[in-house]
This record gives C-alpha cells, sequence and structure tokens, in this order.
C-alpha cells in the first residue's frame, strides 16, 4: 500500500498542501493512506470511495475527513474535480485557536478521526455535505490557497493560514447548520472534548466530564488518552500554562494576575508548574517578553 507524505512543501515551514485535480485520466486510485490529515472536497462528478468498510457514492458538495494512517481509494471516476488538503493535525490545531472549543470542530477533525483509527470496522470517514453556496465559497477559498502557495510575495505564509482556517471554519459553520456529527457517540465525546477547551481555566472534574461523554471514567480516560496523549486533567494543566505563556509574553500583567487570570488560585503552585513545564521562573518569560 501507497503512503503519501508531505514532501516538496510550495512554503517551508508552513505543513499544508494543496492540489485541485480536474478530468483524472485514470480510472481508479488504489488502497493508499497518508501521513497527514486530508481533507477533500467534491466539486463536480462523481466517484466511488472505497475503504475496509465498504464503498460509498461520492459527488458534488461532499466532504470527507481522513486522519493519518486511514487507508482508502477510488473507483470509476465520472468527470471528476475534486480538492485535496493536506495538512499536519498538529498545525490544524495550532491555527483554529477557538474553534477547537466548538463539539463539531471537535467531532470532525478529533474525534471520529481517532475513533476511526481505534475502531475501524466501525467508523466510516467523516462526510459532510457542502450547501451549494458552501460549495462555491469552498472552491473559491481553495484555488486562493493554491495561488497563495506558489507566490513569493511578502505575507505569504500569513494569508495561507488565514485562508486554511477561512476553509475550517467553512466546513465547521455548514457542519453545524446540517446538525454538525456524525452519531450519538460521537456528539457526545466532542461535546466533552470541547468543553475541556472552553473551560480549561474553571476547576475541572473527571467524573463531570465522563457523564458529559455517556462513559465511564475509565472509558473516557482511555479515549481522551488516545487522542491526547495524556489525561483531561494533565491536558487543561497544559492549557493553562500554555495560556499564562501567552499572557506573559504580552506584559502588562504581574506574575499573580496572569496566575489567577489562567485558572491559578496560587502564584507560588503556578510558578512551580510553570518552570517545571518550560524551565524557567515565570519572571523570566516576562522580561524577555
Amino acid at each position: 500500500m501507497r503512503r503519501f507524505r508531505l514532501q516538496g512543501l510550495s512554503v517551508p515551514g508552513l505543513p499544508i498542501r494543496v492540489e485541485v485535480q480536474d478530468n483524472m485520466p485514470w480510472e481508479n486510485v488504489g488502497e493508499h493512506d497518508h501521513e497527514f490529515l486530508e481533507i477533500v472536497i467534491f466539486l463536480r462528478g462523481r466517484t466511488r470511495h472505497v475503504t475496509r468498510r465498504g464503498r460509498d457514492e461520492v459527488g458534488p458538495g461532499d466532504v470527507l475527513v481522513l486522519r493519518p494512517g486511514e487507508a482508502h481509494g477510488y473507483e470509476g471516476f465520472r468527470n471528476l474535480r475534486l480538492a485535496n488538503v493536506h495538512v499536519d493535525p498538529a498545525f490544524l490545531l495550532e491555527v483554529a485557536g477557538e474553534l477547537r472549543g466548538d463539539p463539531v470542530f471537535q467531532a470532525w477533525f478529533q474525534v471520529r478521526p481517532q475513533l476511526a483509527g481505534a475502531e475501524p470496522d466501525k467508523q466510516r470517514p467523516t462526510r459532510l455535505g457542502l450547501s451549494a453556496p458552501g460549495l462555491v465559497e469552498a472552491e473559491r477559498l481553495v484555488l486562493r490557497l493554491v495561488e497563495e502557495l506558489k507566490t513569493n510575495r511578502p505575507g505569504r505564509m500569513l494569508l495561507a493560514r488565514a485562508l486554511m482556517l477561512e476553509l475550517i471554519v467553512l466546513l465547521v459553520r455548514e457542519g453545524e447548520a446540517q446538525g454538525g456529527v456524525i452519531d450519538e457517540k460521537i456528539r457526545r465525546l466532542a461535546e466533552a472534548c470541547a468543553h475541556v477547551e472552553r473551560h480549561f481555566r474553571e476547576p475541572l472534574r473527571l467524573g463531570d466530564l465522563a457523564s458529559k461523554a455517556g462513559m465511564s471514567v475509565n472509558g473516557f480516560l482511555r479515549v481522551f488518552r488516545r487522542l491526547h496523549g495524556i489525561s483531561p486533567i494533565a491536558y487543561a494543566q497544559r492549557l493553562r500554562l500554555s495560556h499564562a505563556r501567552k499572557l506573559l509574553r504580552e506584559g502588562g500583567l504581574s506574575v499573580t494576575e496572569v496566575a489567577l487570570e489562567s485558572g491559578f488560585g496560587d502564584s507560588n503552585y503556578f510558578s512551580r508548574c510553570y518552570r517545571k513545564g518550560y524551565g524557567e521562573a515565570p519572571t523570566a518569560t516576562r522580561r524577555r517578553g
């Protein structure tokens, strides 16, 4: 099976590759996977999307989100035009910002893709049907992104990031307009993950999060660790420290004020956690700006 990698990027340091394929000369694309997250937007024509769970007919307005390592292929292209957007998952989380607290974003780009890897016989690829205006806007953004990645004009990295974010926002809004989620299990788990992203500065109880996800505490812990590599409480602590680091670099607040603003009730405890996480005192970060 072939594996595709993010090589030969148009903009070094920007882990995005975008291709628009039109009237492809071959009939089929055999089974392959990717080391990146792939978003496939079908712009025109039809084909059958083939995975190990079966075959699905796809056409204009359909969008697939495929996790790294998710094997798939195509059969029977008919006047097909599609856009492939390849992005590093860590970069996607970085640019997503406040979207990380949205349950639809969590369901589409975090929870469902990861569960597909853990439950390959139960989860089909995430699929959204864009509205007619949404499809027009998605194609416009993709074409602008392709053009920007080809240029050497000043600010191309900033604009490419902005266009990528605008595309993700469009997909999330289209998803919300259509109910937003794939099934009840994913909806509840995505809501719990989004709750952590939105409320990391507040006290979080593992039992409450598990209840929100509709799972046992052990089951929720297991799935959350699969998603993020650490427990929900440790992940919330990481978000608090990251938020604190941002505030320290901006200046204007004392270390105590930063600690309180980031969800730490005690500035001494905050300083110990910060030093452990970043290898320096909060005051050092604040002075450097």
